[in-house]
């Protein structure tokens, strides 16, 4: 968090929506609140990082959307370089930036325009616990011809399947999920990623 507020060109124009588990005893520390634009504390609703995402872009306001983690680390002006790309905030975009880790056939992470949330509602789809989310995220704006690419921003991805990062017990209880992601994504692609459950 901190990490991005210094790197925010103005961050006076950006809002930080912290989603955490419901329940958890958590809060912002009074210093943590201070440059951004806005700053809030997101929980209700929100059992693991894609229901984190939901509630996060629900609560927000912005004109441009972005789903960040704790591993990624954006460049200088990251937020002055998603503007110059997307002046059109009033159509549906979705950012192809770089992740650092030579992945393209994955988005690394949401950036999208409000008007493409709206088109669904939420941003990764509500039944995914976290992975294989970012999967049919990718494939519908794929799907809905809205991506644009900015590969010329790149985010540092520090993750330990990355050589990057040390495992830890968020990453190994965030891999409980795999295969149920997995059998998700497979089941909702056959069926063409209806928008809400059947």
């Amino acid at each position: 968090m901190q990490t991005f507020l210094a790197k925010a060109r103005d961050p006076k124009n950006v809002e930080y929506l912290l989603a955490v588990n419901a329940g958890e005893a958590f809060s912002l520390p009074v210093d943590a609140l201070s440059g951004w634009g806005r700053c809030a504390l997101v929980q209700e609703g929100v059992t693991g990082p894609n229901s984190g995402y939901n509630a996060a872009a629900q609560a927000s306001r912005g004109d441009i959307l972005m789903t960040i983690a704790d591993d990624y680390f954006p460049p200088d002006g990251w937020d002055e370089q998603i503007r110059a790309v997307i002046p059109d905030v009033g159509e549906e975009v979705v950012l192809d930036v770089d992740n650092s880790d030579g992945v393209a056939r994955l988005l690394p992470f949401s950036i999208l325009t409000r008007p493409y949330y709206q088109r669904y509602g939420y941003i990764l789809y509500p039944a995914y616990h976290g992975f294989f989310g970012d999967n049919e995220f990718t494939e519908q704006a794929r799907r809905d011809r809205v991506i644009r690419r900015a590969r010329h921003i790149v985010f540092e991805h520090r993750h330990p399947d990355r050589g990057t990062a040390p495992m830890d017990a968020i990453y190994a209880r965030q891999r409980s999920h795999f295969d149920e992601g997995k059998k998700l994504f497979r089941e909702r692609k056959a069926k063409g990623f209806p928008k809400w459950p059947e």
